[in-house]
């Protein structure tokens, strides 16, 4: 049900003794209940949403099992999220598919959910428009980085050169969304696009050799999957119903490490230090939301205490629905990072999510208003329709020059124009960047990246600042 309280599932994915482990006379430490989401090492018992590996479910399943549900929901419109967790070495770049070089791997969830996704939507495009975005991003010793900046270096970290990257700048919405400025979103058309730049983000991946992984995730990576959806009809003012947007976030996450096992040294050593600093900040977050006293209480949750947790703030607690996948070794000499992300997973377990339906109901009434306000040259200051305009569509937002009136909102399309003073402002190609426009009780407009339109008498013109003026249909 839409709105309705939605717990966070948690899903353990035990990977095989690895041939090093068996060398050095490793054996099984973790027992699974026969037929039960059930884990036993020592004296220590935890059940869970899901179990995979020795002898519980085969991991074949889990994809079947934990991911499509969530695909099915990501085109209901709403948000969706796949964290995996564990120490480093347990397996979780694998099993995400986010180490992806173009070598197969074809049972790893990203590669899975491009397939699934694209299925999906072949079957219903006679019947809907859809635009699929991605984007790539990593955190690398609390920074946000681009992967999928055409500037990058794929050798950046190898070379220790990362501060040639220029790191991302993370902005909250009015309404409390969390965005990434200027990170590359580029649309995808199939499956294989979407592949290549998956590719592309993570050969810039930051990677490391340490005693534990000849190829240890040095960051924490986040692949997002944007959709955006409507009904096809006839006009282009017809009811044409509710326009969806919604996000399935694919989360890596860096491996904790215990500084005498993985033998970090030098920048590796400080790599570490902050990779634990995110997952300390991450597990403060859980506790927090886990706890049913502090929630009910309206406990502070930090997460402004990290990049990591601001990023993921719609995620735990927040409008999505999530799944985390803890990913565990059975062998006995890592039964103490084991038993630490079996409590870690099974606090995460508590957190309840409250996911609705990301919608903007009102897209024909707006473009029906924008045609009869262009036909009759009537002033956009007296144009107004109530509703929220979410999509990254072009659209202008005016405001009320009468209290207690409802904003404005009035869908552009790339080749139409408005005009200032006789002056044409183009939405178009030519100004990617302008995702919307805001008309201000003092007739600023505000535009993406805190920039504004100055509208003067003689000229319009993008800058920073605001200028009087008002803005009519052309």
């Amino acid at each position: 049900m839409e709105g309705s309280v939605d717990r966070l599932k948690v899903a353990i994915n035990i990977r095989p003794l690895m041939v090093s482990e068996l060398q050095n006379g490793c054996t099984d430490c973790v027992i699974v209940a026969p037929g039960k989401p059930q884990v036993q090492i020592g004296s220590h018992v935890f059940t869970y949403d899901y179990v995979y590996g020795l002898s519980g479910s085969k991991s074949s399943q889990l994809f079947e099992e934990c991911v499509v549900p969530l695909v099915d929901t990501l085109l209901c419109g709403y948000n969706a999220t796949v964290l995996a967790y564990g120490q480093t070495g347990s397996g979780k770049s694998y099993t995400m598919g986010t180490n992806y070089h173009g070598e197969a791997n074809d049972g790893a969830i990203a590669h899975r959910v491009m397939e699934k996704i694209f299925e999906k939507v072949n079957k219903v495009r006679d019947e809907r428009e859809f635009l699929i975005r991605v984007s790539f991003v990593e955190i690398f010793k609390e920074k946000v980085f681009d992967l999928l900046d055409q500037h990058s270096d794929g050798q950046v970290m190898r070379t220790r050169r990362d501060l040639r990257r220029v790191p991302i700048q993370i902005r909250e919405k009015t309404l409390g969304d969390i965005t990434l400025v200027g990170v590359n979103e580029p649309a995808v058309k199939s499956k294989e696009e979407m592949r290549l730049f998956l590719a592309r983000g993570s050969l810039n991946r930051a990677t490391a050799s340490t005693r534990m992984n000849s190829h240890s995730s040095r960051s924490h990576a986040i692949f997002t999957i944007y959709i955006e959806q409507k009904r096809k009809t006839s006009s282009s003012h017809c009811n044409s119903g509710d326009l969806l947007v919604s996000k399935l976030r694919l989360v890596d996450l860096a491996g904790s490490e215990r500084v005498k096992r993985s033998g970090p040294n030098g920048l590796r050593f400080k790599e570490g230090i902050h990779i634990n600093k995110g997952l300390h900040a991450l597990g403060n977050v859980i506790n927090v939301l886990g706890d049913e006293k502090k929630r009910k209480k309206g406990a502070f949750v930090p997460y402004r205490d990290s990049k990591l947790t601001r990023l993921l703030q719609d995620s735990l607690g927040g409008n999505s629905k999530t799944i985390m996948i803890a990913c565990i070794s059975p062998a006995d000499s890592n039964a103490g990072e084991t038993v630490n992300t079996l409590k870690y997973a099974n606090r995460a377990r508590n957190i309840q999510n409250k996911a609705v339906i990301n919608r903007n109901p009102v897209p024909a009434e707006i473009q029906a208003q924008l045609h009869l306000a262009c036909s009759d040259d009537t002033s956009l200051k007296e144009t107004q329709v109530s509703g929220v305009v979410e999509s990254g569509a072009p659209c202008i937002i005016i405001s009320s020059d009468s209290e207690g009136s409802d904003c404005g909102y009035i869908i552009l399309s790339d080749d139409e124009s408005i005009s200032a003073d006789d002056n044409a402002v183009e939405i178009s190609d030519g100004k990617a960047d302008v995702k919307y426009i805001e008309i201000s009780d003092n007739d600023g407009v505000e535009i993406s990246d805190d920039k504004y339109i100055e509208i003067s008498d003689n000229d319009v013109e993008i800058s920073d600042g605001k200028a009087d003026g008002n803005l009519c249909c052309a």
